[in-house]
């Protein structure tokens, strides 16, 4: 006999985050990012450590998801203004 909660609606929790938490995590970053790249036209101390930080989240997050490498960029008025690449490619 199943127990009266687990009804077509209930949600059963694996205690890992769901698949579409890190991908919607990840947009966030970068949408936070490019927020903070087009408001100066140049490239300044804040926005170098805005890069420094951007570059310590996204290799955090590769190591975590186990991606062996990757590569990443950041597109302002048509130029890349930043690329980098983690890990092994």
């Amino acid at each position: 006999m199943l127990h009266s909660d687990f009804g077509p609606n209930a949600m059963i929790s694996s205690g890992s985050p769901h698949p579409d938490f890190m991908g919607r995590a990840i947009r966030v970053a970068l949408v936070a990012l490019v927020v903070s790249v087009s408001a100066a036209p140049h490239v300044s101390a804040q926005q170098e450590l805005t890069y420094s930080l951007f570059e310590r989240y996204v290799e955090s997050l590769r190591v975590q998801v186990n991606i062996p490498g990757m590569s990443a960029a950041i597109v302002q008025n048509e130029r890349v203004v930043w690329d980098s690449g983690f890990g092994f490619g």
